[in-house]
């Protein structure tokens, strides 16, 4: 990063696509901005207040599984809202943190898989968490946890093609890092062409080492693309 470069915080407080925690209730990960502002996260890390793109209220109406994904309208909205305003931020030169929910947030992520601003800026590589793809939504309709798949072009179009983008992220462009041996996911990666660091290999090449390759593979050839590192930890020796 450039010495110049200034990080920038940005808020997206949004609970869209997330499962309620019980019948009737609202999730409560609108309130992860908050409180890392509380705890003085922008101080900590040196970056300067670019304020927050607020969500549409939590509401799922009268969906019922087979509807689809729920929120699908306003996570669209949402997420050209929100890359829009993080490509404003990239256009300036800055880096943005963006602050949103505690786990996956679709709206969050699809904006930033997405060119921002439509096609006024490129896709880049980006360093996050993110599961497998894939084929479709899980029957609870939840968009949170099936970001690479949307991502990659599956699932309802009004989320996996937004803008006619789809797909937002090559599959071939895509690597995981951190997945356990044995994984019932590493076939599904190796059939897609997704580069896959196991746990034994990040012990083995250690972690440095394997993110510098990953970064490598990544910015190569005038490549763009994205590395995951899986939510799954694996268990202590």
């Amino acid at each position: 990063m450039s010495p110049m470069r200034r990080t920038m915080i940005l808020d997206a407080p949004s609970n869209l696509g997330l499962r309620p925690p019980a019948p009737g209730a609202v999730p409560g990960c609108h309130r992860l901005a908050a409180a890392l502002r509380a705890r003085d996260l922008p101080r900590r890390i040196g970056a300067h207040d670019a304020g927050a793109v607020p969500a549409p209220a939590y509401d799922r109406g009268d969906w019922k599984p087979g509807d689809g994904v729920f929120h699908a309208p306003q996570l669209a909205t949402y997420t050209r809202r929100l890359a829009d305003r993080v490509g404003v931020l990239l256009d300036a030169g800055d880096f943005p943190v963006v602050l949103g929910k505690r786990k996956r947030d679709p709206a969050r992520q699809i904006a930033r898989e997405t060119p921002q601003g439509t096609l006024r800026t490129p896709r880049r590589r980006r360093l996050g968490r993110l599961p497998p793809p894939r084929k479709k939504p899980k029957a609870v309709g939840a968009a949170a946890g099936e970001e690479v798949a949307i991502a990659t072009g599956r699932g309802q179009a009004d989320l996996a093609d937004i803008d006619g983008l789809s797909p937002y992220l090559r599959e071939e462009d895509i690597r995981y890092a951190g997945i356990r041996d044995g994984d019932r996911d590493l076939p599904e990666l190796a059939s897609l062409g997704m580069g896959v660091v196991t746990v034994a290999a990040l012990r083995e090449r250690g972690p440095a080492a394997a993110g510098a390759s990953l970064a490598r593979e990544l910015s190569g050839g005038g490549r763009a693309g994205f590395s995951s590192l899986r939510r799954r930890r694996a268990r202590p020796r």
